[in-house]
């Protein structure tokens, strides 16, 4: 996500030739030979002006096979404003394929805006969120993955240290629980075979649901009018998931172990885990943004840590009220 909200007017590019929507053309092609900007790309077209107003843009290579520069002239093309939001118009952009866009306002020509620079910085930016939701941490300029593979030894380990602390304290809590239901683990030692799969279920769900969440807020899809609607949408989604994968761990359950108890354990579980992990996928981050904070710094460490826990707690106590250990 692009930091600081930066307009296309950040990115302006005053290198391009304009001509008037009554000049030949020979005249048009002539000026674009004598132009003597340096950085070329943005000089594949040429912009139509009547009287001072944008008209239009003529590409160099529909130019010279035309019989007159009108013939040439697209009036039906992409064009921003300078106030526009720059990773907005990136998103547009990567549907097209022109080189150079306009940016106008009020009919008036104000520069434009190229594909490589505009492109360069959604790169960049969608770097950085990776980095994030991997839980490493520090500076803009480190979650570059360049900064990061040349930075000092010691700074890459600061940064990404503290989301693994959390991991680790939240390891430590799981296997808390473990402990805490091992007279159910000693009576029925088969439940021990299935916990990588509750964990890993609910993990994916999970990680499924904050990536939603975080790219709904990042285009401003989800926001404070329609928080409530999507939880529950997502909610029912992660409950239809688990039933799903809860009725075929389930029967695998049955034929690999023969038990009609343990299968409806594995179900129920499943079906449990799924849901919440759903919830716990989608809330985090929302809260995280509601308070301020990034969320895409803290989706996958916290997320896989919290549900990590809350699987376990849902698997061992089903597993206790349906088998009466």
């Amino acid at each position: 996500m692009v930091s600081g909200k930066l307009t296309v007017g950040d990115y302006l590019r005053d290198e391009y030739v304009t001509v008037d929507i009554e000049a030949s053309k020979d005249e048009a092609l002539e000026k674009f030979r004598k132009s003597d900007f340096d950085d070329r790309p943005s000089l594949y077209y040429i912009f139509i002006e009547e009287e001072g107003l944008f008209r239009g843009v003529a590409s160099v290579k529909d130019l010279m096979n035309a019989e007159s520069l009108k013939d040439a002239i697209e009036t039906d093309i992409v064009s921003f404003r300078p106030e526009d939001d720059l990773e907005n118009a990136a998103r547009k952009i990567a549907k097209y394929d022109y080189q150079a866009y306009p940016v106008v306002r009020d009919s008036i020509l104000q520069g434009v805006i190229r594909l490589d620079e505009v492109l360069e910085l959604v790169e960049d930016e969608d770097t950085d969120d990776i980095f994030k939701k991997a839980g490493v941490v520090d500076d803009k300029q480190f979650y570059r993955s360049e900064k990061m593979l040349h930075s000092s030894i010691l700074k890459e380990v600061y940064a990404r240290l503290p989301w693994l602390l959390f991991a680790l304290i939240g390891g430590l809590v799981a296997g808390g629980v473990i402990e805490g239901f091992q007279e159910s683990l000693q009576t029925a030692v088969v439940l021990a075979f299935f916990i990588p799969l509750i964990m890993d279920m609910g993990g994916n769900v999970g990680t499924q649901s904050s990536t939603i969440l975080v790219r709904g807020l990042t285009l401003d899809q989800i926001h404070e009018d329609n928080y409530t609607g999507f939880i529950m949408r997502e909610g029912l989604a992660g409950l239809i998931i688990g039933l799903t994968v809860g009725l075929l761990g389930g029967a695998a359950a049955f034929l690999w172990q023969g038990s009609i108890q343990i299968a409806a354990v594995i179900t129920v579980s499943m079906a449990l885990t799924c849901f919440t992990a759903a919830m716990i996928g989608y809330l985090i981050p929302l809260i995280t943004n509601r308070a301020g904070r990034d969320p895409a710094a803290v989706s996958d460490p916290m997320v896989t840590t919290v549900k990590d826990i809350t699987a376990l707690l849902i698997y061992f106590t089903v597993a206790k009220i349906l088998l009466g250990l």
